[in-house]
């Protein structure tokens, strides 16, 4: 699957939306002050979005 296949599949409207389950303390840690998210699961979508 090349790069343009996958923002197809993965963000059809351009912006890819990423479901956190908030309650798993191993992959979300914390809160910013802002409010975001902390911990890899937001890491991880964060950093698939700037690839695609």
């Amino acid at each position: 699957m090349n790069v343009e296949d996958a923002v197809s599949e993965l963000a059809p409207s351009g912006t890819l939306r990423a479901g956190i389950n908030l309650s798993n303390f191993l992959l979300v840690s914390d809160r910013h002050s802002s409010g975001a998210p902390i911990g890899v699961a937001p890491d991880m979508a964060r950093e698939i979005a700037d690839r695609l």
